[in-house]
């Protein structure tokens, strides 16, 4: 959803502007002020996504169940690994989201830009990764 109408996503302005910065084409101030506003605005809009879903959608109203498996997902990526796990979870994560943004660029068509979306993200999400921005939805359900 965020790819395909032009909105950011915070991993991949972690990955534009330190190659920006590397190029020499933006300060380090610009660095850190796109990233605050970047990572502010994910977490605004993962929260409110959540609360629309959880708070007003009723999902866990109909059954226990979902509530369940919503506090399993937040134990399994919060509570359980130690740090260091979090962190190679987040390496993880953080290549394959890059890589599903790159590859979306390179396709000029909506179809292939799904398409290619598809593959890297199903990816992450089977195998269970830390995702900052899938976590500031997910942690908080």
């Amino acid at each position: 959803m965020i790819m395909l109408s032009g909105a950011d996503l915070f991993t991949s302005n972690v990955m534009f502007m330190w190659t920006a910065f590397l190029h020499r084409r933006v300060t380090v101030w610009d660095v850190a002020r796109i990233w605050s506003v970047s990572f502010l605005g994910n977490l605004a809009g993962s929260l409110f996504f959540m609360a629309i879903i959880t708070g007003y959608g009723g999902v866990f109203e109909e059954t226990d169940a979902y509530r369940h498996a919503a506090v399993q997902i937040a134990v399994q990526k919060a509570q359980n690994p130690q740090w260091h796990q979090i962190f190679l979870r987040a390496i993880g994560a953080n290549w394959l989201v890059c890589f599903a943004v790159f590859i979306s660029i390179s396709s000029r068509e909506i179809v292939s830009k799904i398409v290619a979306i598809w593959w890297p993200t199903a990816t992450f999400v089977a195998l269970a990764l830390d995702h900052v921005v899938a976590n500031m939805f997910f942690i908080p359900m």
